[in-house]
């Protein structure tokens, strides 16, 4: 059981347009991803799993990420609002977050890549380092850590998500049949499947060091190790 209340298929097909593609936002690779409007005009995000995924592997990567993140409350953290589970649909509904993610602002166009000052820089990076720090304090380990999960809030609130491959840190062993993002891996990891809490550090440090606006601002910070 877990505290994240559920929500039912008909009202996430009315809140997407039945899942237009005018509403569709990324296509990722377990699930594809609806902006929604819900009944009252909240807006959030809806990540449908694939249902030709639905193995499994893919059931085990939505049980994960409801699990988690059921447990887990912090600023700095996307906020899973509901799951829905009827049929062969397997859906998270996240609060909507406007700015979309950090993947943008570093590697976007140039113009998105400049209209932040030093000072949202700094706070997002530090913002980022304390949800990472947070899930480690709690034991857990993110795995997929990468400007594309980290969200931005309308005021620039940085915001950790995409836990499907987040695991409780346990005698520094891993399921190697899990997903990450090839470029963002820790090269222990790679070589000798080692999870560590450092695997998480060095994802966040290749991932604000892509653009070089953002490298100054890296290391003013301190993140946590």
């Amino acid at each position: 059981m877990t505290s994240v209340p559920t929500i039912d298929l008909h009202t996430i097909i009315e809140a997407t347009g039945s899942f237009s593609d005018a509403n569709k936002v990324v296509e990722e690779g377990f699930s594809v991803v609806y902006k929604g409007q819900l009944p009252g005009g909240t807006m959030v995000a809806v990540k449908r799993l694939k249902q030709s995924l639905l193995t499994d592997k893919g059931r085990q990567h939505f049980s994960r990420e409801v699990e988690v993140m059921s447990t887990l409350t912090h600023v700095n953290l996307a906020k899973l609002l509901y799951y829905c589970r009827e049929g062969d649909e397997w859906i998270l509904v996240y609060e909507w977050m406007e700015k979309k993610s950090l993947n943008l602002y570093i590697f976007g166009e140039e113009g998105l890549r400049s209209s932040l000052s030093w000072a949202q820089r700094r706070e997002i990076i530090r913002g980022a380092a304390i949800g990472v720090e947070f899930l480690h304090g709690r034991g857990f380990i993110h795995r997929d850590l990468k400007p594309a999960n980290i969200l931005v809030s309308d005021t620039w609130v940085p915001k950790i998500a995409d836990f499907a491959t987040a695991k409780l840190f346990i005698d520094e062993q891993t399921d190697l049949t899990l997903v990450q993002t090839r470029g963002y891996v820790a090269p222990e990891y790679i070589g000798e499947g080692a999870l560590t809490y450092k695997c998480d550090v060095y994802s966040f440090g290749v991932g604000f060091a892509g653009d070089s606006q953002w490298q100054k601002e890296n290391k003013q910070c301190n993140v946590p190790s």
